[in-house]
């Protein structure tokens, strides 16, 4: 959550058409589990 709200503070143009933080999580055995749209309705 900190490293989106940097980024954005960086970037203030690119939200204006809204946007969305897909995060991937990788574990050590290299499985891999999506969570898209991870920070809708904080």
């Amino acid at each position: 959550m900190a490293a989106a709200e940097i980024w954005l503070a960086r970037n203030p143009g690119h939200g204006a058409a809204g946007m969305r933080f897909d995060v991937l999580l990788v574990a050590a055995d290299g499985t891999i589990r999506r969570i898209a749209d991870a920070f809708r309705g904080w």
